[in-house]
């Protein structure tokens, strides 16, 4: 399923000083447009693929998505994977999340930072420390497929969403291959 964030909306910019589309309401606070909505709400099971053009609120789209399926479909926190390739996005949803029971379990994590995580907790050697970004990610992936432990522990995530999955090429791509395999 392709969900098409409407690019007719009102245009705001937010901290970051980039534009985003989104519905202005009453209050002058700001809300989903009715295809973010409709992303957001999708059944438990669905799979989604948001396609929408820089600044038009995917990102916030993945948040609200983040809390309905903590809030409305009862998925617990330990079963949520988000990862994206920018700090920056990791803090904006964070953000988002701010005041969402259980959110600060939720992993929200940059690809390296989530990899890093999986090699630190879960190799039988530190030789991936000196290893660069790309390194780390081919290292994870070998990592899921000759470590029990790391696959269960991915097992556990139930919801893997991906923030500017446009830009998934290559080596992360593979990686979010194996995390879904």
């Amino acid at each position: 399923m392709v969900s098409l964030v409407n690019s007719s909306s009102v245009e705001r910019w937010n901290s970051w000083g980039r534009l985003r589309l989104l519905t202005e309401v009453a209050d002058d606070e700001l809300s989903l447009s009715t295809e973010q909505q409709n992303s957001v709400d999708l059944p438990i099971d669905s799979k989604s693929l948001v396609v929408a053009s820089a600044g038009s609120g995917k990102t916030l789209v993945l948040a609200c998505r983040i809390k309905h399926l903590l809030s409305e479909d009862q998925v617990g926190p330990g079963q949520i994977l988000t990862l994206s390739f920018s700090r920056a996005a990791v803090s904006a949803v964070r953000q988002s999340l701010v005041g969402v029971a259980a959110s600060r379990s939720v992993f929200v994590r940059t690809f390296d930072s989530f990899c890093t995580q999986l090699l630190s907790s879960f190799s039988r050697n530190d030789a991936w420390m000196s290893f660069g970004y790309d390194d780390r990610v081919q290292a994870s992936i070998e990592l899921l497929s000759s470590s029990e432990d790391a696959r269960s522990f991915v097992a556990d995530l139930k919801h893997i969403l991906v923030d500017e999955v446009q830009d998934l090429v290559g080596i992360r791509a593979s990686f979010v291959a194996s995390l879904l395999s």
